[in-house]
């Protein structure tokens, strides 16, 4: 094996766990914040080998509870995973067959 490709498989494991770590965080950010709600998490996060350090976090809602704004939300998770993440609501997303259709649905 080279330098090179011993970099780029190092990189790869470790960008592997990154995601991992982040989905368990997301997890645990979605029950404090949104206990039993639906959620649909999509993008990068959910796909093995293509999140990387720079990635942000995707997650679409069919609705949120009365009095929680898509801000707040968007502002609670990013606080929790220290990271960018889009928040969408599915009603109002020209994507949201597709989010359905392969996204990772989740009750948190």
């Amino acid at each position: 094996m080279t330098i090179l490709q011993r970099i780029a498989q190092e990189t790869k494991v470790r960008d592997e766990r990154l995601r991992l770590e982040t989905v368990k965080a997301l997890r645990n950010a979605l029950a404090q914040i949104l206990p039993g709600q639906v959620v649909y998490v999509f993008g990068s996060l959910i796909q093995p080998y293509r999140f990387r350090q720079a990635s942000d976090v995707d997650v679409a809602f069919a609705d949120l509870p009365p009095g929680l704004s898509i801000y707040r939300v968007q502002a609670e998770l990013e606080e929790a995973l220290k990271r960018s993440v889009d928040v969408l609501l599915l009603p109002e997303t020209r994507f949201r067959q597709t989010i359905e259709n392969e996204g990772g649905q989740w009750t948190s």
